[in-house]
């Protein structure tokens, strides 16, 4: 039996003989990098997917790295090709994590953020048809034959599943109610001060940190550590800027105040923050 796992714990608890990793990196500096770091920790690794390549070859050099790794057939790159070509459009204009430039484009007046630029594409799409050729796909038609593997054929995890008008009817709702990456009425999320400073940490990343900092930045993801009391929050931040060897930003220019009054407050909204990067953040992380 093959149990497949998506994760962003860290991979430390999945060190066995019959593991193997699929990962991501920004580019083929890191995705290189990425390789020999796990290989030297003795995982498996089968493949590590960029960013940078990606965009150089497309749907076709991505499918190419695929049929070369698991030798497959010609009708198996024309059905992956034809499956991903449209898949990659609902991505970017449909559903809940669609492009932030796109659900901007969307959004009342009210909701609207003033400095992003336009969706080069979005708009041009007759979003229906897509999703119907979508569904039509062979590969679609073989993935609804395996009921664990349902949300894959869905443009993210969080949405529900595909009908004739779901793109559409999603957009619409945008438009109107002005939903946010979390499916929410009226905007994108405001978060405090320190939310916005532990963003920025997960930003940074796993860059000169001790092994205690690299423990406490891979144990769990930002939206964990979101969700903590505001104490706690502000001891993780301290513990993570005392962990880099290179130091940066510290507490105090964060905004905080370095007394240990227990008075100290952080009621302040941050104009920092974006909510549709976190997906991204969590997986640097």
């Amino acid at each position: 039996k093959t149990l497949i796992l998506k994760t962003h714990l860290s991979l430390d608890n999945f060190l066995a003989d019959n593991s193997v990793i699929f990962t991501t990196a920004m580019d083929k500096k890191e995705a290189a990098e990425t390789r020999v770091a796990l290989e030297t920790e003795g995982h498996t690794v089968a493949f590590v997917q960029d960013m940078e390549s990606l965009k150089e070859g497309g749907i076709e050099g991505m499918v190419q790295n695929y049929v070369v790794g698991y030798g497959l057939s010609d009708k198996d790159r024309y059905d992956l090709t034809d499956y991903f070509a449209n898949w990659e459009i609902l991505r970017q204009c449909c559903g809940q994590q669609m492009s932030a430039k796109w659900r901007n484009d969307m959004m009342p007046q009210e909701f609207k953020r003033k400095n992003l630029p336009h969706h080069p594409n979005c708009a041009t799409y007759d979003i229906d048809s897509i999703a119907q050729a979508f569904m039509k796909s062979s590969l679609f038609a073989k993935i609804e034959l395996y009921p664990n593997m349902h949300p894959m054929n869905k443009p993210s995890l969080n949405d529900d599943n595909l009908h004739a008008t779901y793109c559409s009817d999603y957009n619409h709702r945008v438009r109107t109610e002005g939903l946010s990456i979390w499916g929410q009425p009226g905007g994108r999320p405001k978060r405090t001060k320190i939310d916005a400073a532990i963003k920025d940490q997960y930003n940074i990343g796993k860059e000169n940190l001790t092994p205690e900092g690299l423990a406490l930045i891979e144990s769990n993801g930002m939206r964990e550590i979101w969700k903590l009391p505001d104490e706690e929050k502000k001891a993780w931040l301290k513990d993570i800027l005392n962990a880099r060897t290179v130091k940066g930003k510290s507490y105090k220019e964060y905004g905080f105040s370095t007394s240990t009054d227990a008075n100290d407050k952080d009621d302040g909204e941050s104009d920092e923050y974006e909510d549709e990067d976190e997906e991204e953040v969590d997986r640097k992380a």
